[in-house]
């Protein structure tokens, strides 16, 4: 269900009896390129890879999975080495649904989900709004506005953080303003690589996008290629951070949040690694750097679960006992 959106997969894992094969399981699924991404994995694999575009995209979909599969046996092996309940499914007696009993459980599900993440998508697809259209300026076309407003500032503030990959500032407003839903990442490149400031619907197609983006200069094939893994694992949307948090609560919410983030920009580095290297992995500081980024990932991820699990469960707070040697008190409340 991920592939189609990370929403209903994420709070289809509810009937998983097991908590920890449902933790590990929603924690997992953002990792599955939804139907939001495909926009975008289509725009610049069929204009930076027009050869192999069918290949990235597969490429794209199996890196997911396999990172899925990766982290699921990471957290599995040493985050939660006990499944406490047994697989067990009772088969109910079957019956012909009818018509009205149908329509009646599926406008349920659907004001249930609207109830959950409307409120949230709104709020959150606002407040871009509200950065990327003030301060106004009258002057200089609908680019140089995204340029000058809060959102294009604050892209330009975090350009260093995406220089790494190859990225300028428009590139990373593009990744921000797709915070609230990925396919907004298209149109935002569509105006801020607009010809002469104007973005009219006729000029936002595929192919004039794509003509621009090569001309402009901004993506190399490795830059691109960064782009794509980044937007694949990077923070899911606003929906499905709130659907993480209503199931499992906002701490794993956040969790699932920065262990995305950092593992995308890890992966970007090492997929830009060959072409900025020109295939070449003697340089030692960017193979150092991202083998340290990943083990300080690792090690951060792990010592944050450890201490809300022990929390959850009464035990210590520092460490993975019930009575820490180390603590004035053995009452699990004072910790």
């Amino acid at each position: 269900m991920g592939f189609g959106c990370n929403v209903p997969a994420i709070m289809a894992c509810r009937t998983i009896e097991s908590r920890s094969s449902r933790l590990i399981t929603i924690l997992i699924t953002p990792f599955m390129s939804c139907s939001a991404r495909i926009p975008i994995y289509l725009l610049l694999a069929g204009t930076f890879f027009a050869a192999d575009a069918s290949m990235v995209m597969i490429g794209l979909y199996v890196l997911g999975v396999v990172l899925a599969v990766v982290t699921a046996r990471l957290m599995r092996r040493f985050m939660f080495p006990v499944d406490e309940t047994p697989f067990v499914m009772e088969l109910p007696p079957y019956r012909l649904p009818t018509w009205k009993t149908t329509l009646t459980h599926m406008w349920d599900k659907c004001a249930q989900y609207l109830r959950k993440m409307g409120g949230m998508i709104l709020i959150a697809s606002m407040v871009v709004w509200f950065l990327s259209y003030y301060p106004r300026s009258e002057e200089g076309g609908t680019a140089v506005h995204y340029e000058n407003s809060y959102l294009g500032r604050l892209g330009q503030s975090c350009a260093p953080i995406f220089s790494p990959l190859g990225l300028n500032w428009k590139a990373g407003v593009a990744l921000l303003s797709g915070v609230p839903a990925k396919e907004i990442v298209v149109s935002t490149l569509g105006v801020l690589y607009s010809e002469q400031g104007d973005a009219p619907e006729a000029e936002l197609d595929s192919p004039a996008l794509s003509q621009r983006l090569v001309a402009s200069g901004d993506f190399t094939p490795a830059s691109a290629l960064a782009f794509l893994v980044f937007i694949l694992l990077y923070l899911p949307c606003i929906a499905t951070i709130v659907a993480i948090a209503a199931e499992i609560g906002w701490r794993w919410a956040c969790i699932s949040v920065l262990y995305n983030t950092v593992f995308g920009m890890d992966n970007g580095l090492s997929d830009v690694s060959p072409f900025s290297l020109g295939y070449n992995m003697t340089d030692w500081q960017n193979i150092a750097v991202i083998g340290i980024g990943i083990l300080v990932l690792g090690f951060s991820v792990r010592w944050i679960v450890r201490i809300i699990r022990h929390r959850e469960e009464g035990g210590c707070s520092c460490c993975s006992k019930t009575e820490c040697p180390h603590c004035k008190t053995k009452d699990p409340q004072k910790r």
